[in-house]
């Protein structure tokens, strides 16, 4: 961040920290001339060639990060997005990497819910959206649903992902309530921009709605949103996808008459990424690409935001549009006036805008929320408004709503419940400066003290995620230590023996499971575990997965692997080894994997076991260390040249792990021996350049192997 210089003179040294936390109090702006690339895209379902073409031609434009706006795949499936992983980082075959994977924030569509197994935890398993904050340097994380709703600020602007599963008329009025609050506490930071992105667009513009003519279609709950978007001068406009086209729209009371009073918004569909190529209807966009996919990339700029349409394959953009604000907002709570937005655009006229006025602000309803919210404690402090109400009382800690000494989610979720309404007392208090109202101060107050208890008092922990940390010396990756488990019987879970803690390293655990059973979670450290790589085996007698969670760890633990109760593996076992020395910028390179039935494969019968396997590794760094699983069930495995094994065991206690046959795959009545034995080999080498590497390994028996490798890059 670059830093106001200020001068004082001629004053005594009594005065000069209070001078000093006035002027960063009132005067700190949040970068508010750096300018930044960022690209917008989405909706890709099958095609995913498409993606990796424009992944290609994206990351020749060199953006900061990209969001994108959700239908990643055509319906929920591990093997699905392992495949859209690979394509959006510019590979059709999952043997190279261009990076595009690790800067990007995406949003669910509502091809990603699956039959329920997009939702929850097996999203938050492939998609780590505090990792990716990390990895771009993104700050003030803070998240509404885990991974799905959430905001971060890079530079000048605040961007603000929702999770919709459709159009806006599918907003809740919780989501809404959540809008509100984020756009208000990027006021108060002073931001210059604001930029919300969800899948369906607020106005629709292609087939996805019935309307052909300039107004109509419009919900109640995207009307609701209007009324909050109009009322903040940070606000600068919206980005989606569900409709497969690229489009542009200038919202105002002509569009959506059923809004409260004149306003201005701007509505960018970005929503073919190889799903289309739709079009658009007549009077509902100021503008649409036709004929080809495309992305749109955004420059930043101070005060002033460039969009760029780009055409698949288009060394220059098809459409630039250009808008610039008023003045920056003022760093108060309650935005008085909406700034003015003049775009320009390329080549056709600018359209006509309204005056700009000082709307009333439409009051949001009280958002109703159910179950526990995962919250991030932000990245970088802020100091809280000012204050001139009372002091808060001696029995009251700041930022405590229930009044237990401790500030953590739950206090947040007693903030949200109780936003707007008049304060009520202890144990139910989200008034935390005593001034008789509740609303964004407090919220401020609360990410101030966050993880913070009131002295002498000891409550019940609550997990709170990894601190920040910075790259780590230019070097070599090194394994630092590695630990095993084994369950058996049907399993729901199994455990590793106990990991040190140490800081800055990166956990990395694979799991096998006979038969081909996947993982529904991983969990241990206090860190946050997301998926790097899956193979089934060629005939689904097994299956190796690849987690991997980075950051520091306090105490020493044990890894836990999950699986769903409805399928359970008759055993399975897990392989934690830790490493110094990765680049938290950029933990994971390429990351290919096989089976009997080739590599990356995705068809899970038909194989021919093998008692050996090969497959290249394209590395994108020349600086980093090859890590492979494989699963062996009841075998013995001998690394391949130049590699170290890490683990090699089994389920199986027999003492003769050489000579059993395979007659028995499917007698899995979970002894843990031989018939559903499982079993995994881990090893490693190192590389000093980024020539095509071979992963491989043999078997001391023909056998219906996975494997799996990563790339882990060493830190710059």
């Amino acid at each position: 961040m670059k830093k106001i210089k200020y001068s004082v003179l001629s004053w005594t040294f009594l005065f000069l920290p209070l001078l000093f936390f006035f002027t960063f109090l009132f005067t700190q702006p949040v970068e508010a001339q750096t300018s930044f690339k960022f690209v917008a895209w989405g909706d890709t379902k099958t095609a995913t060639s498409v993606l990796a073409s424009l992944s290609n031609q994206a990351k020749t434009l060199n953006p900061n990060f990209t969001i994108y706006a959700g239908d990643l795949v055509d319906s929920w499936s591990e093997a699905r997005i392992d495949t859209w992983i690979c394509s959006i980082n510019g590979s059709t075959s999952c043997g190279s990497s261009n990076g595009i994977e690790d800067i990007t924030f995406p949003v669910r569509g509502n091809h990603d819910s699956g039959s329920g197994s997009g939702a929850g935890s097996s999203w938050s398993n492939n998609i780590n959206q505090a990792q990716t904050v990390t990895s771009v340097g993104a700050t003030n994380y803070s998240e509404l649903t885990k991974d799905q709703t959430y905001s971060f600020d890079y530079a000048n602007s605040r961007f603000i992902a929702v999770d919709v599963l459709g159009g806006a008329d599918r907003l809740s009025a919780a989501q809404i309530a959540w809008i509100d609050q984020r756009l208000t506490d990027a006021e108060t930071r002073g931001l210059t921009h604001a930029f919300v992105y969800f899948h369906g667009p607020i106005y629709c513009v292609d087939g996805h709605c019935s309307c052909s003519t300039l107004t109509g279609c419009m919900s109640s709950a995207a009307i609701s949103l209007v009324n909050v978007l109009r009322s903040h001068p940070v606000y600068s406009g919206s980005f989606h996808g569900h409709e497969h086209v690229n489009a542009y729209v200038h919202l105002n009371t002509s569009r959506i008459p059923e809004a409260a009073g004149p306003f201005e918004i701007e509505e960018f569909v970005t929503g073919d990424a190889g799903a289309g190529v739709d079009g658009c209807k007549a009077n509902r966009t100021n503008y649409c690409m036709t004929g080809a996919h495309g992305f749109a990339l955004v420059t930043v700029s101070g005060n002033t935001f460039k969009i760029d349409y780009y055409k698949q394959g288009g060394s220059s953009p098809d459409k630039t549009l250009t808008f610039t604000k008023g003045a920056p907002p003022p760093t108060t709570i309650t935005p008085t006036q909406r700034p003015t937005i003049s775009p320009t655009k390329t080549p056709t006229p600018s359209p006509t805008r309204s005056p700009s006025i000082s709307p009333t602000k439409t009051p949001t309803p009280t958002p109703t929320r159910t179950g526990t919210p995962t919250v991030s404690p932000r990245n970088t402090p802020t100091t809280a408004p000012t204050s001139t109400s009372a002091p808060t009382p001696p029995n009251k800690f700041r930022g405590d709503a229930d009044c237990n000494g401790a500030v953590n989610e739950i206090d947040y979720q007693i903030y949200v419940s109780q936003y707007k309404k008049t304060p009520r007392g202890c144990p139910i208090d989200a008034d935390f400066n005593n001034d008789g109202k509740i609303n964004a101060v407090d919220y401020v107050i609360w990410m101030n003290t966050y993880d913070t208890i009131k002295p002498s008092v000891t409550p019940t922990p609550i997990p709170s995620a990894s601190p920040s940390v910075s790259p780590p010396p230019g070097g070599e990756v090194k394994v630092e230590q590695t630990v095993t488990g084994k369950a058996t019987g049907n399993p729901t879970s199994v455990t590793s023996e106990s990991i040190d803690a140490a800081a800055q390293r990166l956990y990395v655990a694979s799991i096998s499971t006979k038969p081909n059973r996947a993982v529904s979670g991983v969990s241990g450290l206090g860190l946050s575990w997301v998926r790097s790589k899956t193979q089934c085996s060629g005939r689904s007698q097994t299956r190796t997965e690849i987690w991997r969670a980075y950051g520091s760890p306090s105490t020493s633990g044990s890894v836990k692997a999950t699986f769903s109760s409805s399928a359970k593996p008759a055993s399975a076992v897990i392989s934690v080894t830790s490493f110094s020395g990765a680049n938290p910028s950029r933990l994971i390179g390429a990351k290919p994997s096989r089976n009997t039935l080739g590599v990356n494969s995705t068809t899970c019968t038909g194989g021919t076991d093998a008692s050996s396997y090969s497959f290249t590794l394209n590395p994108v760094s020349s600086n980093s260390l090859i890590y492979s699983a494989v699963s062996i069930r009841q075998r013995t495995h001998t690394p391949g040249e130049g590699y170290t094994e890490l683990s090699d065991f089994t389920t199986d206690s027999s003492s003769n792990r050489v000579n059993l046959d395979d007659d028995d795959d499917d007698d899995d009545d979970g002894s843990g021996r031989s018939g559903d034995a499982a079993g995994i080999a881990t090893q490693y080498k190192i590389i000093n350049s980024q020539s095509p590497t071979i992963v491989n390994g043999t078997i001391n028996h023909d056998l219906d192997y996975a494997a799996v490798s990563i790339e882990i890059i060493a830190g710059q």
